[in-house]
């Protein structure tokens, strides 16, 4: 039988949750990481880049960035990302993608 192991983590250098953990491993054979929805916040709870899409996403990609890292993954190996945007329209649609792909 296999085991498997989970563990939870909550990185100092990012937003600090309440009531639950920024980033979950679950390892056995294989490892998933799963990733608490992040904003623009800093580790001090700060929103960071008000009025400033590319700032917001900058920020939310930094720590995502750290949560994978945290992890012990690189962001290349992420396969499924959600993205929820507020009043997206097609040039803030290029921004987030443009950002995306410099993080990968």
């Amino acid at each position: 039988m296999n085991e498997f192991k989970i563990n939870y983590y909550n990185p100092a250098v990012m937003p600090k949750p309440h009531g639950y953990s920024q980033v979950i491993e679950f390892s056995g054979n294989s490892k998933m990481v799963f990733i608490s929805g992040q904003v623009a916040e800093d580790a001090d709870g700060n929103i960071i880049g008000k009025g400033s899409i590319e700032e917001q996403i900058h920020q939310t990609l930094k720590n995502i960035k750290i949560a994978v890292e945290t992890a012990g993954g690189e962001m290349k190996h992420i396969v499924k990302l959600n993205t929820y945007l507020k009043d997206i329209s097609h040039e803030q649609s290029k921004k987030y993608k443009r950002l995306v792909c410099q993080y990968r």
